[in-house]
């Protein structure tokens, strides 16, 4: 994606009807969810871990080694100066803006993009920007999403964002300069942040290449006493690290305990986003629509239509619920708005004739099923119910040629 002038210039896409799409959060849902629902429908929805810490202390670069590869783009300047998510997911990159637009472009202009901001301290992207997605097919973390964050440095600003992504978080990696010294104020307030929250913590002593070697463990014991007395309790959760290649064996070690950090938490069942996610919510009326515990799976089919209303799944296996419990006429308006929403979806039709032919509806129950057949014509069951619907309406000449061509399709009933 170019300009005329053949460079790349964010700004201008950012202003660009023809670049934007627009992101429109339901008035329907509660009012709590609306300021999570980008991150639940623009990233995978999964336990959130952010890399926090102060202006260039190496989150980047830490992200990128967690990955395995240069994931993002990095050097000494302040290069990550909004949100950046990082997913498993088709390479693509998704900018969320805060007037309600969204701009998907190819994973390859990420460097541009940080590039430009980067170069333009006069233009101060957060006005515009509210985070940016990163997703790669070879993230090597399926079930988590990380938070690249923007270093604070002592601005109000800075510590909005990083305390608006520890809200969203269910782990934090938190990083300070070893080559600095031990904890500052500035970070152990972060840090009792993240605790307030219910974040689970690991603390990294990064640049240890900086200092001299022996005295690693000093630094790490100075960190674990400003812990303590903050009441901060991270446990083993604290460990050394370094990008230098002359450390790689002695930091091997360290690092598997990040690792083991990041497993536990991509392993949680239940995360901060979990009861803002439509989808956990449908998934969990499913498993209690098997075990045949209607009523269970209908409240959770409710929660998911509050925070997703224009989704026809979910109106129709409300739909379904319903006619398992005998509630044929509530049943009936779901399967109407299910269409409604997607109209050429064949099953909503033949669903809703379903609960017409318990209802003895006959000639409505013929209507859905000729609409279910024009949109699958080779569907053997929609044919057979049909011919079933044609049998108690005494047509059965016509009967006998819908299980005839029910059989032809492979019908065995």
């Amino acid at each position: 994606m170019q300009t005329a002038s053949g460079n790349f210039d964010l700004i201008e896409i950012l202003t660009d009807d023809n670049y934007l799409e627009p992101f429109d959060i339901p008035k329907e849902i509660p009012e709590d969810v609306k300021k999570v629902y980008p991150y639940i429908k623009l990233c995978s929805k999964n336990p959130y871990i952010s890399v926090i810490g102060s202006f260039s202390v190496g989150k980047s670069s830490f992200v990128n080694t967690l990955s395995g590869k240069e994931i993002v783009p990095y050097d000494t300047s302040k290069t990550t100066s909004v949100p950046m998510l990082i997913a498993k997911d088709d390479d693509r990159i998704i900018i969320n803006t805060f007037f309600s637009k969204i701009v998907n472009l190819k994973i390859d202009y990420l460097d541009s993009i940080i590039d430009q901001v980067r170069h333009n301290p006069d233009i101060d992207y957060r006005r515009y920007i509210e985070f940016i997605v990163l997703n790669y097919k070879g993230f090597p973390y399926e079930n988590t999403t990380f938070v690249d964050t923007p270093g604070y440095s002592g601005g109000d600003e800075d510590y909005k964002i990083s305390k608006s992504m520890i809200d969203i978080s269910d782990a934090v990696i938190f990083l300070f300069d070893a080559s600095k010294g031990s904890l500052t104020d500035e970070d152990l307030y972060i840090l009792e942040y993240a605790k307030s929250q219910k974040a689970d913590i690991f603390v990294v002593a990064n640049k240890i290449d900086k200092v001299w070697w022996e005295d690693r463990q000093e630094i790490l014991d100075l960190a674990k006493k400003s812990l303590k007395n903050r009441n901060i309790d991270v446990g083993r959760n604290i460990c050394y690290f370094s990008n230098d290649s002359n450390y790689e064996k002695q930091i091997n070690l360290e690092f598997k305990l990040i690792k083991s950090f990041i497993t536990a938490a991509s392993q949680k069942e239940y995360f901060k986003l979990v009861e803002w996610s439509a989808e956990y919510w449908y998934k969990k009326g499913t498993a209690l629509f098997n075990l045949e515990r209607y009523s269970e799976a209908l409240q959770c089919y409710d929660k998911a239509i509050q925070l997703e209303p224009d989704k026809g799944l979910y109106w129709a296996n409300k739909g379904v619920a319903l006619g398992n419990l005998s509630r044929y006429s509530e049943a009936l308006q779901c399967y109407d708005k299910a269409i409604q929403l997607e109209p050429d979806n064949a099953m909503y039709w033949f669903s809703k004739g379903l609960v017409l032919f318990d209802l003895k509806r006959y000639n409505e129950v013929l209507q859905c099923y000729d609409k279910a057949i024009q949109l699958e014509p080779d569907n053997a069951e929609y044919w057979n119910m049909k011919g079933r619907a044609l049998h108690y309406l005494s047509r059965y000449n016509e009967a006998k040629k819908c299980k005839q061509k029910a059989e032809e399709l492979g019908y065995n009933g």
